[in-house]
Formats: C-alpha cells, sequence, structure tokens
C-alpha cells in the first residue's frame, strides 16, 4: 500500500509529531487543513475524526466519520464505530439511540465481510456497554476466531503439578487503570511456596507515576514487557517461560492494542489459559479454556450463554485492594442538599438510568446529581444538563467532577456523597468497590446479564442484598425513601462500614487463596 501523500508534505509531517506528541489540539487543526486539499484521503478522515472525538469536538468528528463512510468502503466499519463511540461521549440519548441502531443494521447486514479485527473486537467489547447489540455476539466471536484462525482444541496436555505452578498473569494495564487499581496488591500475596506468579505486560507502565506501575511490578517474580513484540514472539516469551496458566485480564477490552491478549492467546501459549476480570463477559475465543465468574454474575443455568466453561469463585469473582484514603477537604459543592453520586463512566449512562436519576431528583428537593466527566468535555456537560431539563430537573443541579490523579483525594471526596447511584446497563465496578470502600452506599438494580451484576455480587458479598432493587420503580423508591430519612440512611452508611471491615470483599490475601484453590484444582481436573 502507497504511503498517502498528505503524509510526504512538511504540514503532514507535522501532524505526525504533533499526535506523537500528544498535541490534540494542533494535530486536529492540521489535520483540518490538509482535508481542505485532501478531503476524500480515507487515513486522513479517520485520524482527524478519532482526534476531533477525543477533544469534545463531536459535531467535527460526525461530519469526518459520515463522509469516512460515503468514500471508503474498507473504513466503513472503523466509520461506523467511531460514531457509535462520539455518540456516547455525546450525553444525548437520542444521538446514542440512533448510532446504536446504525451500528445494529451495519453489523446485522455483514460481521462476516469485516475483516478490520481491530474494530470487530472494538463490537465485541462494546457490547457489553450496548445490551442491543449482545445479540451480535456469537458472529462477532466466530468472525474473530475466523481471521485469527483459531478452532476449538483439547486443552493441551499437562505434567503433573509440580512443586510451583507457574501462572502468568496477560494485560496492558498493570499499573494506572482500574484493573490496576483493584489488582495493586494481589500479585504479591501469592503463596510462593505453591506458585510462581509472572506478569506478561502488553504496555510499558514503568514511567508511570507512583505508586501502581512500581507496586505491581514488584509483586510479580518478573514482569516480562511484550508491548513491542508481534503476537507470534509474545505468545513465544509466555510459553519459554513455562506457564502453566495464563490468565487474561484484559480480553477485547484491549481492542486498539498492537499486541492485543486474544491474538497471543489465540497461539495457545500455554496448556490452560482463562478470562477474567477486564470484561464482563464471555470471549467466545475457543482458545480460552475458562471465564471466571460466580454465582451472582452467572447464575446457575446459565453456562450455556458462554463458550468458556464456567467457573464460580465461592462468594465474589472480583478482587478490591485496598486503598489509602485522604483526609476529606472542605465541601465546595453548592447547597446542602443530599448529593446522589453517579460517579461511572460517561459511557455507561443510558436513556434507563438517567430517567430513574432524574426521578428521584424531582421527589427529592434541593437534592443533586454529582457525575464524574473524565475527559472534561465540555459537550458532555452542556448536553447531559439539557436532557435534565427536559425531564423537570433544573440543569445546575447536575454538578461534574474530574479525575483527581491521587486516588486518596477521590476516595476522600466521597465523604461529601450521601448515596451512590448505578447505572443498569453496565454497573460501576471499580467505581462500586471504591464507594464501598469509602463507606458510601451504593444502589443498584437487579440486573439480567453478567455486566449489569457487578455492583449486586459485590453488595451480596457484603451482605448487604438490602441495596440491591428489584426494578427500576423499587430503585426510585428506594433512593427516595434513604435521602428523605436521615436515620435511616445513617443505619445504612454505618452497616457498609461495619460490613466492609469485617466483610470478604477487601481480604485481598483471602481472594488470593480462592484463587489459587481454583487453579490447583483445574491443573488437576481430567483433561
Amino acid at each position: 500500500m502507497s504511503t498517502p501523500a498528505w503524509l510526504g508534505l512538511p504540514e503532514g509531517r507535522a501532524v505526525v509529531q504533533a499526535l506523537q506528541q500528544g498535541r490534540l489540539d494542533a494535530a486536529a487543526e492540521g489535520m483540518r487543513a490538509l482535508l481542505v486539499g485532501f478531503p476524500d484521503e480515507p487515513a486522513l478522515l479517520y485520524n482527524f475524526a478519532v482526534v476531533a472525538s477525543d477533544l469534545g469536538r463531536l459535531a467535527e468528528a460526525v461530519v469526518a466519520y459520515r463522509r469516512l463512510a460515503e468514500v471508503s468502503a474498507p473504513f466503513r466499519a472503523r466509520a461506523v464505530a467511531g460514531l457509535l463511540r462520539a455518540a456516547q461521549r455525546s450525553g444525548r440519548f437520542a444521538a446514542i439511540e440512533a448510532a446504536t441502531r446504525e451500528a445494529a443494521q451495519f453489523l446485522d447486514a455483514g460481521i462476516e465481510t469485516i475483516d478490520d479485527l481491530q474494530i470487530l473486537k472494538f463490537f465485541a467489547y462494546r457490547r457489553v456497554f450496548v445490551p442491543a447489540l449482545d445479540r451480535f455476539g456469537p458472529r462477532l466471536e466466530r468472525r474473530i476466531a475466523e481471521l485469527l484462525g483459531i478452532r476449538k482444541q483439547p486443552a493441551a496436555p499437562r505434567r503433573a503439578r509440580p512443586a510451583r505452578l507457574t501462572i502468568g498473569y496477560l494485560s496492558s494495564c498493570f499499573g494506572d487503570h482500574p484493573i490496576g487499581h483493584v489488582t495493586r496488591d494481589l500479585f504479591a500475596v501469592h503463596d510462593r511456596q505453591r506458585f510462581r506468579i509472572l506478569g506478561f505486560s502488553g504496555r510499558d507502565r514503568s514511567a508511570e507515576a507512583a505508586p501502581y506501575a512500581g507496586i505491581i511490578r514488584s509483586g510479580f517474580e518478573a514482569l516480562h514487557e511484550i508491548g513491542s513484540l508481534a503476537p507470534a514472539a509474545a505468545a513465544a516469551r509466555i510459553a519459554a517461560e513455562g506457564v502453566d496458566i495464563l490468565v487474561a485480564l484484559d480480553q477485547h477490552m484491549d481492542w486498539q492494542g498492537t499486541t492485543s491478549s486474544p491474538e497471543i492467546l489465540a497461539l495457545r501459549p500455554a496448556p490452560l489459559q482463562l478470562a477474567w476480570l477486564g470484561v464482563a463477559a464471555g470471549t467466545g475465543l475457543p482458545a480460552i479454556d475458562y471465564l471466571l465468574a460466580d454465582a451472582v454474575t452467572v447464575p446457575p443455568g446459565e453456562e450455556a450463554l458462554y463458550a468458556e466453561t464456567v467457573l464460580r469463585l465461592p462468594g465474589c469473582y472480583h478482587c478490591a485492594s485496598p486503598h489509602v484514603i485522604a483526609v476529606p477537604e472542605a465541601r465546595e459543592l453548592p447547597g446542602m442538599g443530599i448529593v446522589f453520586a453517579a460517579f461511572n463512566n460517561i459511557e455507561k449512562i443510558d436513556r434507563e438510568a438517567f430517567e430513574a436519576w432524574m426521578a428521584i431528583l424531582r421527589a427529592v428537593p434541593d437534592s443533586m446529581l454529582w457525575l464524574t466527566n473524565q475527559r472534561r468535555l465540555a459537550i458532555t456537560e452542556t448536553n447531559l444538563r439539557l436532557e435534565a431539563e427536559a425531564r423537570g430537573v433544573a440543569g445546575e443541579r447536575l454538578v461534574f467532577a474530574h479525575r483527581l490523579a491521587d486516588k486518596s483525594a477521590h476516595l476522600a471526596r466521597h465523604a461529601h456523597a450521601d448515596l451512590l447511584l448505578d447505572t443498569f446497563t453496565i454497573n460501576a465496578s471499580t467505581t462500586a468497590l471504591d464507594a464501598l470502600w469509602a463507606g458510601l452506599p451504593v444502589l443498584t438494580r437487579h440486573g439480567t446479564r453478567f455486566p449489569a451484576r457487578l455492583a449486586e455480587t459485590f453488595l451480596h458479598s457484603l451482605g448487604l442484598d438490602e441495596l440491591v432493587a428489584p426494578d427500576n420503580e423499587a430503585f426510585t423508591r428506594m433512593a427516595v425513601a434513604l435521602a428523605t430519612d436521615p436515620a435511616r440512611l445513617a443505619a445504612v452508611k454505618a452497616r457498609v462500614r461495619a460490613a466492609v471491615a469485617t466483610g470478604p470483599l477487601f481480604d485481598i490475601a483471602g481472594f488470593a487463596r480462592k484463587l489459587e484453590a481454583l487453579y490447583d484444582g483445574i491443573w488437576a481436573a481430567p483433561g
């Protein structure tokens, strides 16, 4: 494939340099100028749309994605995927629903003709956020397996259990990432007399600010950087280390990775391969033998929904590393009413959850909804406030927090909230764990699929099933009841603090013992 002409121009080289340096505004302006001379160049349109979306210039991104879909059939899958991502960042539910319908129509018409593995993985992951795309899961998984050349094969023969079973953890998130946050202390507390614990990192995070990358690295006997290797070389490195059980923490979440875990797992570098944590769903990859869950996230009777063999940990399948909580700073939120927090990823918010939240705000005068806007996109805040006003709630009652680099400070600000309201299609995961650890009650709704049962399994493990609503109406009613009864709310907060202090959810050493028993069990099982 020839190099696009625009890349040979000084302006094109300046754009490349700006992208490499993370100067997205400069890159976007450079690409917009180049599009005057090259209006239909697919790579230029695509890169401009991606950067514009990341900057919150969503209208420009949508125009570029639309043009891309018109001029380039090979890029159409990327255009449809980009339109969905832009819509989910917009805070406009009509746009989200329209983009979802367009994506569903596109996938329905020809998943089997898509050759872009990265975008197939994107949709396989995005269906966790968008239940309307769930029905495409089996077809996406089959197409991914076909492109990777995977056929279902029996697990490789296993040797007799050595004195130390070698466990390899595979992830690009061994640092300041939700996966790094919850597993920070896990690897170090494994029983080193019986297990050899190795890490295989798809992204070098050694230059990250303390503390995550350094603590996680020190928890492994060795952390191998494989992000610069081709999948075959990465798989060979894992095999050369004699890994007995390879635990993939990212799965399709790593859809953008150059050394993505599905490509490595397809080569079966370990006799047993297990998916856990990163994606609250199955992978459908024939090369993955097991999916780690629990009795809440995958209840008995749902095993047939997954290509992998479902393994259930006793209690909760998720781990959680305790963190230091800073002294809370003075409250800077407006007013003195009840504060409902909703610190979930903005992309998890859909119309159904938002409607429930607005019903709660209407029923609790002077209350506010405290959301998070990690990307700091002004358009998202504007649109969500407009959505609130369309439902009879003043826009200023929505307050937005931004990401804090210091996790202890983020945990401390939970002291200014009264109740965390969950999203429905995909629950809070690390967000819910943060809230519970900080003593903030989490109210969730019973879900009908794995990603919609995450907060429920956390609460169940703590004996707090009273905070799991059976349906939307009950969710609204329970939130209002707690917010309007200070004594009852205080009692619930006390029960949360007691359950967290004495329950199993944040017992990282106890969790490691459960994992080790599971590893022993699958190694001893007949091949």
